[in-house]
């Protein structure tokens, strides 16, 4: 259950507040992350450190699975032949209203 006062609340169809990328509080972060995640997109923590003004991805998901976000980590391979991680929300199974 997704508490009122979470960044989460009545926010599953709205955009959240405090997307200025220049902002780096965690807050702002997470709704960043939150915001990117929820158009559908997958990222990988090198991408949501450059692309997302993100200073550690993998705490700010962390903060985000706390707060009901059903965030997966994916492996996928890149052009290279290495091994990337990429988080992605489950949209149909993440009830944070």
């Amino acid at each position: 259950m997704v508490e009122s006062g979470s960044i989460f609340h009545n926010r599953l169809n709205e955009p959240m507040k405090s997307n200025n990328m220049t902002n780096t509080t965690s807050k702002s972060q997470k709704a960043r992350l939150f915001n990117f995640l929820a158009k559908g997109k997958e990222v990988s923590i090198a991408e949501a450190s450059k692309r997302l003004n993100i200073a550690n991805p993998s705490a700010v998901v962390a903060q985000l699975r706390e707060d009901g976000a059903r965030i997966y980590t994916n492996r996928r391979s890149n052009a290279a032949g290495q091994t990337v991680f990429k988080y992605r929300l489950d949209l149909a199974r993440s009830d944070l209203s």
